[in-house]
């Protein structure tokens, strides 16, 4: 390092040697960076399916045992303190569709409509039947499973995280499994 005097203080140059990162370094910090997101980024997707696998799972459950309890309440108001016959009373059909549900009154009419998440689709299993309908005592005939899967998780060697069940049995409990019943 050059010495500073007093008499040559205008024109001081001080010449150093350069010491900061040369254009490789930066180059190689930046690749190894990528190299860390790109393993990271097949986590951040299953976490992100995850949670979109189990927020469909449990809306469609609350929206079942919602109309599950309106049947319920609607047939017990009506037909203790009203002269309102019980066949008068809308029965709900939850319909599945790939992308989503819908709800139909007894007239066919959509009542409401759900969209899945997109890569979350929803498969229906029954006895031979494609919607889940509810009588107005609040109860359903049958038996019925909806299976809500990300990708490949319909197919039986998928990973089990990749899918949810969603049970309804005949007394109208509704709950969410990991395993086909």
């Amino acid at each position: 390092m050059p010495r500073l005097s007093v008499e040559n203080a205008e024109r001081v140059v001080i010449e150093r040697e350069p010491n900061g990162f040369i254009e490789l370094e930066t180059v190689l910090v930046v690749f190894l960076l990528m190299i860390i997101a790109g393993a990271a980024a097949p986590k951040g997707y299953n976490i992100i399916a995850r949670a979109a696998l189990d927020y469909e799972a449990t809306h469609l459950a609350a929206e079942l045992r919602d109309m599950f309890q309106k049947q319920r309440t609607a047939y017990w108001t009506k037909n203790y303190f009203s002269t309102v016959e019980p066949e008068y009373i809308d029965n709900f059909n939850l319909i599945p569709e790939y992308n989503g549900y819908r709800i139909e009154n007894r007239f066919g009419i959509t009542v409401k409509r759900h969209y899945a998440y997109p890569g979350v689709h929803l498969r229906f299993r029954a006895s031979g039947k494609s919607k889940i309908s509810v009588n107005p005592h609040g109860y359903t005939s049958d038996n019925n499973t909806v299976t809500i899967y990300v990708g490949d998780g319909y197919k039986a060697g998928a990973k089990s995280w990749k899918r949810r069940y969603v049970i309804v049995d005949r007394a109208g409990r509704v709950r969410i499994d990991w395993y086909a019943p």
